[in-house]
């Protein structure tokens, strides 16, 4: 049965429903930004507190049941993961989790090694790998002053947005010159989220800085 508070939406916009991490706000806060901005999608998140590649799927299949996704409509979902080099078994992990998602016509949107990659490149562009998470943290650190988990970047960062999707794709293109058979989850640093960036830009109404 259709979620009745949805009714006013979707007469004037589609869904982007986004599942990420439970305990990991960064994502939602940076995405949540783009609502003020948006004219034909609204985002929302998806529900739950697991952090395993398997879970937070689960939960994203769960939230896109609830909140009546209407892909056919227009509506999308995307799943946000962190390939995360130094967790034992994470490779593995992710690709059972794409399968499952893919099942669900659920878009999952890799970032080898972390998410603060996205970040990364709004300032600099470097091939230059990293052994952990941790580390991403702390080149962001050394590139965005004060940076820290759950701290909203967007007004700081929003006017490079141009210059972090030239750069990742830049980045796509290096690792495809060195493996043909191109795979983010064997290739750092890199990340998927320019895939819903691109479609958010897009969205944005007349803003000359992405003309």
């Amino acid at each position: 049965m259709p979620n009745s508070r949805h009714k006013y939406f979707r007469e004037t916009k589609k869904l982007i429903l986004i599942g990420s991490e439970g305990n990991n706000k960064t994502e939602r806060i940076y995405f949540s930004n783009y609502n003020r901005r948006l004219k034909n999608y609204r985002i929302i998140f998806s529900k739950g507190n697991n952090t395993d590649p398997i879970g937070v799927i689960m939960d994203t299949i769960r939230s896109k049941d609830k909140e009546d996704i209407d892909l056919k409509n227009g509506d999308r979902v995307y799943c946000l993961l962190d390939c995360d080099v130094s967790v034992p078994g994470r490779k593995e992990q992710i690709k059972k989790a794409v399968d499952i998602a893919n099942k669900h016509k659920i878009v999952v949107l890799l970032s080898n090694p972390a998410f603060e990659i996205w970040f990364i490149n709004h300032v600099q562009f470097t091939t230059a790998k990293y052994n952990s998470s941790e580390e991403v943290t702390k080149k962001t650190q050394e590139l965005i002053a004060g940076y820290h988990k759950s701290m909203d970047v967007f007004e700081h960062i929003y006017d490079m947005t141009k210059i972090a999707i030239d750069n990742v794709e830049k980045l796509k293109k290096y690792h495809r010159t060195i493996d043909a058979n191109y795979n983010i989850l064997n290739c750092q640093p890199d990340t998927d989220v320019i895939d819903i960036v691109k479609l958010l830009v897009e969205d944005v109404c007349d803003d000359h800085r992405f003309k």
